[in-house]
C-alpha cells in the first residue's frame, strides 16, 4: 500500500497504522509523537494508532511550532 507523508510517498505493508508510515518516512519522529501533531489532508487531527488507506495524505508538524518538518 502507499501513502504520502507530508506529500512524500511511502510504501507501506496492508493493514498499517499513522505510526507505522511515521516511522517509515523518518524513524527518530516516532520518539517525539507526543510533541507531534498529525493531521490529514482535510487539517483534521489523526491519532498514531488510526489506520490508514491507500493514498491516503498525513501531515505531520512539531505541535509548538507551525512549520512542516
Amino acid at each position: 500500500m502507499q501513502v504520502f507523508v507530508n506529500d512524500h510517498l511511502i510504501r507501506i505493508h496492508e493493514g498499517a497504522i499513522v505510526l507505522d508510515a511515521i516511522r517509515s518516512f523518518d524513524p527518530s519522529l516516532s520518539k517525539m509523537i507526543g510533541k507531534l501533531s498529525i493531521k490529514d489532508a482535510y487539517g483534521n487531527e489523526i491519532s498514531p494508532d488510526g489506520s490508514l488507506l491507500e493514498n491516503e495524505h498525513i501531515y505531520i508538524e512539531k505541535s509548538n511550532q507551525s512549520s512542516e518538518l
